[in-house]
C-alpha cells in the first residue's frame, strides 16, 4: 500500500470515529472495544445489515447495556442466517459483482476518452498559437467543439447507463433482504422459523454462560390437532395455527423470542426471566388458548395446549438441552391430562405441573 493510501485509509477511519465517539457519549453506550467496532460499521455506512440490528436496538429506547452489545455482536458477527445469506446467494452476489464491474468499465472508458480529448485539445492549441492563421484557428474551433461534444454525449450515456445500474443495484439489495427474511421466517405463521430459533438460541445460551443472567424456555404443544384437521379440514388447521400465534405473540414481551418449532409446536425464549416468571407466563399463554374459540362449518369449538418450561442451567453444555428439558416436559403435561404447564425444580413436586 503506497504512502497516499495509508494517508487515505487514515483520514477515513479519523472521520468515522469523530462520529463514533460523540455518538457514544451523548447515548450513553459504553466506549469498549466491542461497542467501538459496532458503530464503526455503523457509520462506514457499506453494511445495510448492521443498520438495521442497531437501528432496532436504539428504537426501543432501552439504555444500551453489555447484554445488548453482547446481542448486537452475536447478530453481526456470528455465523447466523443473515450473513450466511449474502454470502450463499451466488446468483444475486453474481449480479452484483457485474453490476460494479460495469461501473467500473463505464467510468474508465470516459475518463479514457477525456484524457485523449484533452491531449489532442493541447496539440491543436500548441499549433495554432505557433501558425497564428485564422484557418488554422477555424479548424481548431470545429475540432475542440467536436471533442467537448463527444465527451459530452459519453458523459450523458455514462450517467443514464448508471442510473439504470443503480436501480438495479437497488432491486437486487432488496431481493437479499427479502431472501433473507423468507430464510429466517415460517411463511404459514409469519413468526420466525427452525433456523432462526436455533441460531438465537445459540446467541443467548453464550450470553447466559458469559453473564450469569436468567433466560427460561417455554415449549407448547396444541393439544390433538390431528382431529382438529380431520374434523374442519386443513385449511382451518392452518388459520388456528395462525390464531395460535397471534394469541401467543400478543402474551409475550418485545424482548421475548416466539418462533414456530415445527408442525403444532410453538417454542418461547423469555431472557432475563427465572423458572418461576416462566410458569407465570406458561400458565398465562394456556389460559388466554384455552379461552379463545373458533367457528368452523357452522360449529363453535375450541383448542388447548399443553406447555413445558425450563431454563439454562449452568451445567449445560449445548443450547439443545434445555430444549430437550422443555420437550420432555411438555410430553408430561400431555399424559397427565393436557392442557397443563409442566416443568421442574425449583418449584417442587407439589408445583411441578399447574392448570
Amino acid at each position: 500500500m503506497t504512502t497516499d493510501n495509508h494517508k487515505r485509509l487514515f483520514e477515513i477511519s479519523l472521520a468515522i470515529a469523530r462520529k463514533v465517539l460523540p455518538f457514544l457519549g451523548q447515548h450513553q453506550i459504553p466506549a469498549t472495544p466491542e461497542n467501538y467496532m459496532i458503530f464503526y460499521l455503523y457509520f462506514e455506512g457499506d453494511l445495510h445489515l448492521v443498520r438495521r440490528v442497531v437501528d432496532a436496538q436504539l428504537n426501543t429506547g432501552r439504555p444500551w447495556t453489555a447484554e445488548t452489545t453482547s446481542q448486537v455482536f452475536g447478530q453481526l458477527f456470528s455465523a447466523e442466517a443473515n450473513i450466511d445469506m449474502r454470502r450463499n446467494n451466488e446468483r444475486l452476489a453474481q449480479s452484483l459483482r457485474q453490476t460494479a464491474d460495469f461501473i467500473v468499465a463505464r467510468s474508465c472508458q470516459t475518463a479514457e476518452l477525456a484524457d485523449s480529448a484533452s491531449r489532442e485539445l493541447c496539440k491543436t492549441i500548441e499549433a495554432a498559437q505557433r501558425l497564428g492563421e485564422a484557418d488554422e484557428a477555424g479548424r481548431w474551433l470545429r475540432q475542440a467543439l467536436l471533442q467537448v461534444q463527444e465527451v459530452n454525449q459519453a458523459s450523458s450515456r455514462l450517467g443514464g447507463e448508471l442510473v439504470d445500474k443503480s436501480q438495479e443495484l437497488e432491486k437486487a439489495v432488496q431481493s437479499l433482504d427479502r431472501l433473507e427474511t423468507m430464510a429466517l421466517t415460517d411463511e404459514l405463521t409469519k413468526l420466525a422459523n427452525r433456523r432462526a430459533w436455533d441460531s438465537r438460541l445459540r446467541v443467548e445460551f453464550n450470553r447466559f454462560l458469559r453473564f450469569g443472567r436468567p433466560c427460561s424456555v417455554i415449549m407448547l404443544d396444541i393439544d390433538d390437532f390431528k382431529a382438529i384437521n380431520d374434523r374442519f379440514g386443513h385449511l382451518v388447521g392452518d388459520q388456528a395455527l395462525i390464531q395460535v400465534a397471534r394469541l401467543c405473540q400478543q402474551g409475550l414481551r418485545a424482548v421475548d423470542f416466539l418462533a414456530r418449532f415445527g408442525g403444532e409446536e410453538f417454542v418461547c425464549l423469555l431472557p432475563e426471566t427465572s423458572l418461576d416468571g416462566a410458569y407465570v407466563l406458561a400458565e398465562r399463554l394456556r389460559a388466554s388458548l384455552a379461552a379463545w374459540a373458533f367457528t368452523a362449518a357452522g360449529q363453535r369449538a375450541r383448542l388447548t395446549a399443553s406447555f413445558g418450561v425450563s431454563c439454562f442451567r449452568p451445567d449445560d453444555e449445548r443450547p439443545e438441552q434445555v430444549v430437550e428439558r422443555a420437550d420432555k416436559n411438555m410430553y408430561r403435561a400431555k399424559a397427565l391430562g393436557k392442557n397443563l404447564v409442566c416443568g421442574e425444580e425449583p418449584l417442587g413436586p407439589s408445583q411441578a405441573c399447574l392448570n
